[in-house]
């Protein structure tokens, strides 16, 4: 067998409890990897670890020699290892096996094992927008309200329906649905303040269009504060039917603020409950977001003759 190049090695930190990887055989599921990263050149790694334990995975993966270390899991898995890839710089990769792989499709990739990996391998390294919340980094969204009964639903749907994510996070939005959680909040950014009685907040990192939801660009160093007021079943249906069609911006009584800097309070509250690229965090009141502009370096799934997408 030939040797391999240091610059051609990757290791790959597989979250045990993302929803693809608890619907398939481990040992399967490692050789489709090896195979898969072989094919196009790569001598791959697969380690298995839980949510909680992929930062320290992470940080022991930067010590190796490895060109490059990709995290294979949903949007929360990305978020776990963001303060490690800033703090050092290192290139990274995400594979997605989530259930809405928003940082995934977002650089270009499927949700196919095996067309993912060929993406991977000959993609283009970019710098990408991050935002700070508080202490806390996120690449994608941070919400509040039915964001965060969601998330909790979610989460709660893993253990229920293990084998099947798609069965699991439809049974968690028609659950969030019909359960209203409201939130007050006083917001800051650098035109206004004000305070309103919401369903759901979401400061989106970039400006999020359509359905599925898409950015166009990771590098325009913004952030979205989008507040909905749903307060009926009608308009909750409403709302619903706008996502399926992907107007949602265009509701009437939902605001959106684009911006640099955002501050959120909730009155007599000490710490929030956030959902941050999915999984639920508790910081404390008040929340103040800022854009950190191109503070990350990952591969996309961009081949890298291709210029046109930021």
């Amino acid at each position: 067998m030939p040797m391999i190049s240091l610059d051609k090695r990757v290791s790959v930190l597989i979250n045990k409890d993302a929803g693809t990887v608890l619907e398939t055989d481990h040992s399967v599921f490692s050789a489709q990897i090896v195979e898969s990263f072989a094919r196009n050149g790569y001598d791959a790694t697969p380690n298995f670890v839980h949510g909680n334990e992929l930062a320290k995975a992470f940080e022991q993966a930067l010590a190796l020699e490895e060109q490059l270390v990709v995290i294979a899991g949903g949007d929360g898995s990305a978020n776990a290892v963001l303060p490690w890839a800033m703090a050092t710089g290192k290139l990274f990769a995400v594979l997605p096996l989530g259930t809405l792989n928003l940082i995934g499709q977002d650089l270009g990739l499927t949700g196919n094992l095996d067309e993912d990996i060929a993406a991977l391998a000959n993609g283009r390294d970019i710098s990408c927008d991050v935002i700070m919340a508080n202490d806390k980094l996120f690449h994608s969204n941070a919400g509040l309200g039915f964001f965060v009964t969601m998330a909790l639903e979610r989460q709660a749907a893993r253990r229920q329906f293990p084998f099947s994510k798609k069965l699991g996070f439809a049974w968690a939005a028609l659950k969030t649905f019909f359960f209203r959680s409201q939130v007050e909040i006083t917001y800051v950014t650098e035109e206004k303040t004000a305070v309103i009685i919401a369903d759901a907040v979401l400061v989106t990192n970039n400006r999020f269009f359509g359905t599925p939801w898409r950015r166009n660009s990771l590098q325009d160093g913004v952030l979205e504060l989008h507040v909905l007021k749903a307060p009926t079943l009608m308009k909750r249906l409403t709302v619903l039917a706008a996502v399926a069609r992907g107007s949602w911006r265009d509701l009437e009584y939902l605001t959106t603020v684009s911006t640099t800097a955002v501050t959120i309070r909730r009155r007599r509250r000490k710490t929030m409950r956030v959902a941050m690229d999915g999984e639920i965090v508790m910081l404390d009141n008040p929340l103040r977001f800022t854009v950190l502009p191109g503070a990350l370096r990952i591969r996309s799934g961009f081949p890298r003759s291709d210029d046109s997408i930021a």
